[in-house]
């Protein structure tokens, strides 16, 4: 059965940078215990060679019996589980960033959102103050494709 909560007792690993042919899940990880917590905040590539890696560990862990929880999900995370079903391996999503852009100064920014959060709102994202020029920032993709995989 799975732990409701699996952040209390967990183990708790960050992922930085790209996510490629040259990433070792096994060697950044180490071993799990029964319960993983990963913050995807940091990832800031993924390439198909390590979407093949990803999905490889990954369901590797969910075989094994590792309650997976995925947090803070970067929006190139975010990109390859809108696109491949099934990419966090049995695991949960608990919040990730969703992608602003200025109306005014055209500079990127990002912010936190909770799946619940995401929920309650109906995926309907309103514009934000752009933390760089205090213009208006606006949703930067597709609510349709960027949130499909969470409707339902």
């Amino acid at each position: 059965m799975s732990n409701p909560n699996p952040a209390a007792g967990s183990k708790q690993v960050a992922l930085t940078g790209s996510i490629d042919e040259r990433t070792n899940f096994q060697t950044l990880i180490g071993e799990t215990g029964k319960s993983l917590v990963l913050d995807l905040s940091a990832i800031t590539r993924v390439n198909s060679s390590g979407i093949r890696s990803w999905k490889q560990y990954f369901d590797g862990l969910n075989k094994a019996g590792v309650d997976l929880l995925f947090t803070k999900a970067s929006p190139p995370i975010v990109e390859q589980i809108a696109i491949f079903k099934n990419f966090l391996c049995g695991g949960r999503l608990d919040s990730m960033f969703v992608p602003f852009l200025c109306t005014k100064c055209d500079k990127n920014s990002e912010v936190l959102f909770t799946v619940e959060q995401l929920k309650q709102i109906n995926f309907q994202i309103k514009e934000i103050k752009c933390k760089f020029c205090a213009g208006k920032a606006e949703f930067d993709d597709d609510p349709d494709l960027y949130f499909n995989f969470l409707k339902g």
